[in-house]
Order: C-alpha cells, then structure tokens, then sequence
C-alpha cells in the first residue's frame, strides 16, 4: 500500500549526502514479518535481499526484534551480511527496535522502496524517540529520523561489499509517545497492522 501523500510525498525529500543534494520520494513501504522476508529486485543489479526479522524475547517489557540484512555475493556466498551505518560506531550488523510496551513504541524500523534522484531503491527509515531529559517512557519526546539508501561500493577495509548508509537524518519539530505514530504523522507512513498505541496525532 502506498504511503498517504505527505510533506516528503509532495515535495520530495531533499538530503545534503556526501556533498551532494539527493532527493527521495515516492516512498512505499514493504511489510515485514518475523522470520525470512524476501525482497526481489533489492539492488541496482536486481539482486534478492533477504531480511531477517527475529523477536527477542526479554521475559518484560524491554522484549524487542533485531534486522538482519543478506545480500548474495556472487562467486563467494549466498548470504553476504549488509552493514548499517551507525553514527556511534560506525557500522553495525543489524538494526533493532524498541516497542517497550508495544503502546509507547520507543524506536521503529520500516523497509521500503523509493526513488532517489528517481532511480528507485529499496531504504531503511527508523524512528527514533529521544529521551533526553524525559522522566518517564510515557512522556512526549522530539523524534528522530533517519533514512539509509542501499549501497554497493565493493568491499574495503572494515566494510562490507554492500551498506545500508544514513542519506537523510533530521529532528523535525513536535514532540511523540510512539515512534510509529512519528513516521505517520511526519512521513505519511500508515501504521503497522498490530499497531496498539493511541489513536491521537503524537500517540499520546
């Protein structure tokens, strides 16, 4: 289902990366469920990525899924992991989430295709509440998002052949009990189908 129309949606979505203007628009999200997810068609030479989405179950309310992103490489593996940028250590090898109490999601990660510079893609989009000096799960929090492209650069020192790399990171106004109401209201995102939060605009 595509996303409803929104700012990025009717404006396109215009990221300074890697000293370059980037536009990204035309966002749709692909569903994910626990287990293997097939992606076909993940990069520019048509290759399939299989995403890995896995429950870790925590015995409390701190329970949460981890992203695991494979890629073929060919002549070497079938299932070749994609690093993620992470800003704090630089790449990291999966992605996960924070539901809390899955009515105060705390962080949330979508998958979707796009086009960049209107050659389509498939992305990351994670929304992320910051705590800050906030007293409490419950309490309204400023979001941030961040989108990361798919990348083939080969493979270097410390990296991988494939990168899932930041080409959009912002902290737009307003404040959010639940991420997944953030991507809503700020990307036009619909909400997941287990979605259990509040039905208010800052899902407070």
């Amino acid at each position: 289902m595509r996303a409803k129309p929104s700012l990025i949606a009717l404006l396109a979505l215009t990221v300074a990366a890697f000293g370059a203007e980037r536009q990204i628009r035309d966002i749709v999200p692909i569903p994910l469920q626990d287990g293997i997810n097939r992606v076909p068609n993940a990069t520019a030479d048509g290759r399939t990525a299989t995403i890995v989405r896995a429950w870790r179950e925590n015995g409390n309310a701190h329970s949460y899924h981890v992203h695991l992103v494979l890629l073929p490489q060919p002549g070497e593996t079938e299932a070749g992991l994609v690093a993620i940028e992470d800003r704090a250590c630089g790449l990291t090898d999966s992605l996960a989430d924070t539901p809390f109490d899955s009515e105060r999601v705390q962080r949330s990660i979508r998958l979707a295709r796009a086009r960049i510079e209107g050659a389509p893609a498939v992305i990351l989009i994670e929304a992320i509440l910051q705590a800050g000096s906030a007293l409490s799960v419950s309490e309204p929090k400023p979001a941030e998002i961040r989108i990361y492209g798919l990348e083939s650069p080969g493979i270097d020192a410390g990296t991988t052949r494939d990168v899932f790399r930041i080409i959009h990171r912002d902290a737009p106004a307003g404040r959010f009990c639940n991420a997944d109401k953030a991507l809503e209201q700020l990307l036009g995102l619909p909400l997941p189908a287990d979605y259990l939060g509040s039905t208010r605009s800052d899902g407070c």
